[in-house]
This record gives C-alpha cells, sequence and structure tokens, in this order.
C-alpha cells in the first residue's frame, strides 16, 4: 500500500490543504519538512485517524469542531487499484467518498491495510518523537531471546546482539566520561584549553578603558609640559634681552658659551639647546639678536 494523497480538508490546524505524493520509481522518497508549529505532527495524526478513525477527545479540534472534522486519503494497493475516501468524527458512518455523496465500507479499506492494525502502524511506520525514543530504549533492551529475533528479523539483521556490541564499540571510541583520548574528549579538552589561552590574552572591557584613560592622562600631561617649556623659553629670551640687550647665547654641540661685544664679564648662561640649527632658528626668531653679528657664526 502506498499513500497517494493526504486530504487535510479540515482538521487541526488545516484548511482545505493537500499533500500529494506523486508516483515515483521504486525507491523514491518524499521528505516533508517545516519549521516548528508548520503542521508536521499534525499531518502525522491525520494519517492516522484517516486509517483508524478519528479520536473521540481528540485535541485536533482547536480551528474545526468535531462534526465539522475532515480528513482522507488516496491508498494506492499492490495491484495498482486505488481507493480514495474521506473520514468524518461520527458514531455511525464514518467512510465516504471525496464528495461525501456515497459512503464506503470499513472492509475495503481493511483490504488496502493488509491486516495491519492501529498499534503496528503507529510503532512502525507512525514514529513521533516520543515513540521513537520509546522504540530506540526497546531496541537496546532487546539484546538476545525471542524479541531481539524478532526485532532483528524486522530490521534485517542477523545477529542484533553483535550489532549492539558494535556500536557500543564505536561508541566508547567517541565518548567515555572521565577519558583524555577519546575523539569528543579530547577535542572538548582542547577547546578549553584555548579558551583559557583566548581569556589570557584577552582584554576586559574595563581595563581597556581604564588603559585608554590613561593614555589620555599621559598626552595630556605631555601637552602641559610642552606648553610650560614654550612658555619659560619665552621669559628667558625676554629676560635675557631686557637685562643685557649685548648679550647672545653662542649654542653648539659642546654647550652654551655666552658672546659679549663690551668688556663686561658675565657668567654663563644656561643650555637652551645642544643642537645648532635649533639655535640659529630661535635667535632668528629674536629682532634684537637677528641684527647681532654673533647670529651669523652660529
Amino acid at each position: 500500500m502506498k499513500i497517494r494523497e493526504l486530504d487535510l480538508r479540515a482538521f487541526g490546524p488545516f484548511t482545505d490543504r493537500r499533500l500529494t505524493f506523486s508516483a515515483e520509481p521504486e525507491g523514491e522518497l518524499h521528505l516533508i519538512y517545516g519549521p516548528n508549529e508548520a503542521g508536521k505532527s499534525s499531518a502525522l495524526r491525520a494519517i492516522n485517524a484517516a486509517l483508524f478513525g478519528i479520536e473521540t477527545q481528540t485535541s485536533d479540534n482547536f480551528l474545526h469542531a468535531y462534526p465539522d472534522l475532515r480528513v482522507g486519503l488516496s491508498l494506492e494497493r499492490p495491484d495498482g487499484e486505488v481507493l480514495q475516501f474521506l473520514r468524518r468524527k461520527s458514531p455511525k458512518q464514518q467512510l465516504w467518498d471525496v464528495s461525501e455523496s456515497k459512503p464506503i465500507e470499513e472492509a475495503r479499506l481493511a483490504q488496502c491495510l493488509g491486516g495491519l492494525d492501529q498499534a503496528e502502524f503507529l510503532r512502525v511506520f507512525g514514529l513521533d518523537h516520543v515513540r521513537l525514543r520509546a522504540g530506540t530504549e526497546r531496541l537496546l533492551l532487546a539484546a538476545e531471546g525471542t524479541e531481539s529475533a524478532v526485532v532483528g528479523a524486522a530490521l534485517g539483521v542477523r545477529d542484533l546482539g553483535d550489532v549492539q556490541l558494535q556500536l557500543r564499540k564505536e561508541a566508547s571510541e567517541l565518548f567515555l566520561a572521565r577519558a583524555r583520548k577519546t575523539r569528543i574528549n579530547r577535542t572538548v579538552i582542547d577547546w578549553r584549553d584555548k579558551k583559557a589561552e583566548l581569556n589570557q590574552a584577552s582584554l576586559s572591557t574595563s581595563a581597556w578603558k581604564q588603559a585608554h584613560r590613561r593614555v589620555d592622562q599621559a598626552i595630556a600631561a605631555r601637552d602641559e609640559i610642552l606648553k610650560k617649556e614654550h612658555d619659560l623659553q619665552e621669559r628667558l629670551e625676554a629676560a635675557c634681552h631686557e637685562q643685557r640687550p649685548d648679550m647672545v647665547l653662542l649654542l653648539c654641540a659642546g654647550g652654551a658659551q655666552p658672546y659679549s661685544s663690551g668688556a663686561l664679564a658675565c657668567q654663563p648662561l644656561p643650555v637652551l639647546t645642544s643642537n645648532p640649527a635649533i639655535a640659529h632658528a630661535r635667535l632668528r626668531r629674536c629682532a634684537r639678536c637677528a641684527s647681532h653679528p654673533a647670529v651669523g657664526a652660529v
């Protein structure tokens, strides 16, 4: 039996919605996907309801009232015959043709199912997340005995116990509690080491702001020092010309040497700079010194 179409006429969040599964070559797979709350689980419940009846106290009536619930299927039998039907929620006649004008016997649907009951359908074909986890736990427990043989036969596995042992071996190579050399454990350890290195190399926001403030303070202090130096330089030059107009300071790499045009002796002035080019430029800026014959010799 193959499902060719799911008619979500009035069920769960759906209204007049159809999902068509075209006849593809043997082995083709139809995938229904969507974000959370898109209706994937509702579609699975709709298939179950169409095949075996809508539950008496179904939770899929939040959009459509009980009497209005409708869900249908188009089933293809192995001989190619197709059965199309629509199921209502009703205590009496539930199966109808797609136009709801002619009733259909449940026996015709039972022939398509080939003896498949609802419990087997949910266990094998209608797996949701909860049943999938429960089935996995059953498989893990079915390591030996009759149930193991039955499950193994259903899966096409000769010895389910050997398969479980091999899977456990592969899992132990990936991860073991308190181990260090398995792949996942080693990866986690490497990640922690790299994270620690990153934390050591990183600068917190507060530390960066504090360092930035210190830099700003140092720049402000430097500017203040430069301003004071400039002011002192101007005061020194002014005092030099006011008190000893016949004196200039000859500046060279060896230090400062006073020069006097008269015979009056004087004490050496403080060294302003040891760079002759800078000294010459400073003397040139002074109008009085610029005319002094000693400036030209600097």
